[in-house]
């Protein structure tokens, strides 16, 4: 579940999935971006704006989201799940 926390930081970004695909790319996963510093961050090629989201690091929305979810029995799956959907995997824009 710590791991997801990240996941469901980055996908409260209004940053399109693109741009998250790329930060994937290059950082391999949520939490190396959640640690990332401006300076890396811009080796990904992102806006000003895009830099200033991500450099918000507050946590309290994920972890909000997340102990929704499991009070409610929802389950969370991310791209770097096995349980993740194969079908979902396929389409051009999966959501993380």
């Amino acid at each position: 579940m710590a791991r997801t926390k990240y996941w469901v930081w980055l996908s409260g970004f209004n940053i399109g999935s693109a741009v998250k695909r790329r930060l994937l790319d290059v950082f391999g996963d949520p939490e190396k971006i959640f640690f990332a510093d401006r300076s890396e961050l811009a080796a990904a090629r992102l806006t000003e704006r895009e830099l200033a989201l991500l450099g918000d690091k507050s946590m309290e929305r994920a972890s909000q989201i997340l102990s929704d979810c499991d009070s409610r029995g929802i389950a969370i799956y991310t791209l770097q799940d096995a349980d993740y959907p194969e079908r979902l995997r396929q389409i051009p824009d999966p959501p993380a």
